[in-house]
């Protein structure tokens, strides 16, 4: 007897090994006194973020999403410096104050069907972070089981404000899929 599975969020390799500990890497910025915007990718061929829906239907589809591990109030971190990732940010080469906004862009992402039924899978609309809200990166329709794929090439921007400290700075993340 062959029975249905669950429906999980992974992060895998280009060889379809799960990745354990998954990172985004964001462009080295130079000290500045100017709004900076640093950019990088996530969902890369080295760090694919896929979803498995093994369930038998009768559902209304599922949710990929993405938030800070501690919404709202977490922050980039760099020693005893901080920046925000859910702030207003600020217009690229002003010299007024603001703070740090992520973004991520799923205009250029692709959503790749491995098995199961092309279509029934859709990227989620990129916006920046604000307050505690988490951003969609991959829906499921209720059409949508027995299915496995993945969405690559997902663009990511952090504002970075004026006269932010130097250093190396990092945060973590988590993605959640979940049924709807």
């Amino acid at each position: 007897e062959i029975v249905a599975g669950s429906l999980v969020g992974k992060i895998l390799d280009a060889s379809g090994a799960e990745v354990a500990s998954p990172s985004v890497a964001l462009s080295q910025k130079n000290f500045s006194f100017a709004c900076q915007s640093s950019t990088g990718t996530l969902s890369t061929a080295a760090q694919r973020l896929y979803v498995e829906n093994a369930t038998a239907g009768g559902g209304s589809g599922w949710t990929m999403s993405i938030n800070a591990t501690t919404p709202g109030t977490g922050t980039f971190v760099s020693g005893g410096n901080n920046m925000a990732y859910n702030g207003a940010g600020c217009i690229d080469g002003s010299y007024a104050a603001g703070t740090g906004q992520l973004s991520l862009n799923t205009t250029s992402s692709t959503v790749n069907t491995d098995s199961g039924t092309a279509g029934t899978a859709s990227k989620g609309v990129g916006v920046a972070f604000t307050g505690s809200s988490a951003i969609t990166l991959m829906t499921g329709t209720s059409a949508n089981t027995m299915w496995r794929g993945h969405i690559t090439d997902i663009a990511v921007t952090q504002k970075i404000p004026p006269a932010q400290p130097t250093g190396s700075y990092s945060m973590n993340f988590t993605v959640t899929t979940v049924a709807q």
